[in-house]
């Protein structure tokens, strides 16, 4: 029974990933990707994440909970069961740039 409330599928979600195409911020961003270091995640990855944080109303520790218990999220997120999500570090710095602090 629990198995199968986790596979019940999210109309939301599947929308989003019917209508969205990823590929082209993916591709524009791609040639500036360094060859060294840790792999650079996958900007389609992180722009679902904050779409997952908007709808649900989830912080970056609560998204990073909520991808490694909800197959729903796992599936929008384009990531294999097993696979690592980005650490909460790497999730903060990318809203960081998108949200520059103001001193008002």
């Amino acid at each position: 029974m629990a198995l199968r409330q986790r596979a019940v599928a999210n109309k939301v979600l599947e929308t989003i990933t019917r209508e969205l195409d990823f590929g082209p911020p993916e591709a524009r961003v791609a040639g500036t990707y360094s060859q060294l270091g840790r792999p650079a995640c996958r900007v389609g990855v992180l722009l679902r994440i904050m779409i997952l944080e908007h709808l649900y109303g989830l912080s970056d520790p609560q998204v990073e909970e909520q991808i490694h218990d909800r197959l729903s999220f796992q599936k929008f997120l384009q990531l294999a069961a097993e696979a690592k999500t980005s650490p909460k570090s790497t999730i903060a710095k990318h809203q960081l740039k998108k949200w520059p602090q103001t001193n008002t």
